[in-house]
């Protein structure tokens, strides 16, 4: 019988452990290649994600992320401690799912931080921001709880609901608040603004905050503001300019969607204490124009959203003339004016009431005005101009067609 020897193959214990690593590796490495895509696809699939809009200068933005570096271009998605970080030229448009718009300035760093009680909240490391805000809905209950928006730096913290505003954070001097347009909240910490208690800076005022205290409110003039910000500033004032929406918004105070979704009327729902001093030119057949002043009582209440009521009740004095003669007369206006605001500068009133004189006149009268509103902190509401037509019987006998024109202000008190 024939013995058969089989021989063994032995693996060299090198060797074997060699292919477990090499195997372990690939099965590492394909794991990670999967995290990694299915981070990526949330990424785009989080439309709450601030992205980049657009860059301006020499279009180097570096993205700060948990994961290393990367450099942001148009469509790159801004993640939760990601920080985003511009260069000594450039300029980046940030955009928020709301339709909010962040410019990045020069040398600027800035970290997207998780929200407060769902209010989005940034911090400003240094440098410098210009923010366009949406103003919020009026049954956004969260909104009118709190602020809409939110920017802390390491010597105060500031709170929008729907505005246009600076932030900037000069390296070791103090920081500064500018409002363009609207009112933000700046305190020395998150729980005062959260509460609607901080410091008030209304349209055309800033203040200064250096380690948590902050300067009271001093006004500055807008127009040599925003020509100092241009040239100190000039990738982000390109971004502001080439944009439609923020143009938009800078001009009537609101994006169109705004004007017809969100409260971009006074934040006040009535204002009892509102006056009109108006010149009336009055067209009288047979009299030709008078001119004399129209004095009035104009209170104003929301009705829905960007619709108002603005009642009105006048006086006035005027001459008129009958048979050669001339007779003085006082007059007296009461109309119901429904006022439509387009954004927050431009109203559109239409209205219609009675009109009668002493001297033995009176009839309906139509109107049409268009007013362009001032800042709340204004004596002066609006300036406005309009026409109006009467369908007028004299002396139970003579019906005369009449038109006036107006141009006047309205004061509140």
């Amino acid at each position: 019988m024939k013995n058969t020897t089989v021989q063994k193959s032995i693996v060299p214990p090198v060797t074997l452990v060699a292919l477990l690593f090499t195997l372990g590796s690939l099965i590492a490495c394909q794991s990670i290649a999967a995290d990694n895509q299915g981070a990526d696809s949330a990424n785009k699939d989080n439309p709450s994600s601030p992205v980049i809009e657009s860059i301006d200068g020499d279009r180097i933005v570096l993205v700060k992320t948990p994961q290393g570096n990367k450099v942001g271009a148009p469509g790159t998605r801004i993640e939760i401690g990601d920080r985003i970080k511009t260069g000594p030229k450039g300029a980046a448009k940030i955009r928020f799912a709301d339709g909010s718009k962040l410019i990045i300035g020069r040398s600027t760093e800035m970290e997207v931080r998780p929200p407060n009680d769902g209010v989005p909240t940034q911090d400003l490391i240094a440098g410098e921001i210009r923010g366009i805000i949406r103003k919020p809905k009026l049954d956004d209950a969260a909104a009118k709880r709190g602020p809409r928006f939110m920017v802390r730096t390491r010597s105060a913290v500031m709170g929008v609901r729907g505005t246009d505003f600076v932030y900037s954070v000069p390296e070791d001097k103090a920081a500064a608040v500018h409002t363009l347009q609207g009112t933000v909240e700046v305190a020395s910490n998150e729980e005062t603004i959260m509460e609607g208690k901080g410091q008030l800076v209304r349209e055309n005022q800033f203040v200064e905050a250096k380690d948590g205290m902050i300067t009271p409110t001093q006004a500055f003039n807008r127009e040599q503001f925003v020509q100092a910000f241009a040239a100190t500033q000039p990738e982000s004032s390109a971004l502001v300019s080439a944009d439609a929406e923020i143009q938009h918004q800078i001009t009537y105070g609101a994006s169109v969607v705004d004007i017809a979704e969100n409260n971009t009327d006074p934040k006040e729902p009535l204002q009892w204490l509102s006056f009109e001093v108006a010149a009336k030119f009055i067209s009288q057949p047979g009299a030709g124009a008078t001119l004399t002043s129209n004095v009035g009582w104009t209170p104003f209440f929301r009705i829905y959203k960007a619709l108002w009521i603005r009642p009105s009740l006048c006086g006035f004095s005027v001459k008129s003339r009958e048979n050669g003669k001339t007779n003085q007369s006082f007059g007296a206006t009461a109309m119901v004016f429904p006022t439509l605001f387009l954004g927050s500068k431009l109203t559109v009133e239409g209205g219609v009431g009675f009109e009668t004189w002493s001297w033995k006149g009176s009839g309906r009268v139509y109107g049409l005005q268009l007013g362009i509103r001032f800042a709340e902190t204004s004596l002066v509401e609006r300036v406005f101009g309009g026409v109006r037509a009467l369908d007028m019987v004299f002396a139970n006998r003579w019906k005369h067609e009449m038109y006036n024109a107006l141009i006047g202000a309205s004061i509140r008190l």
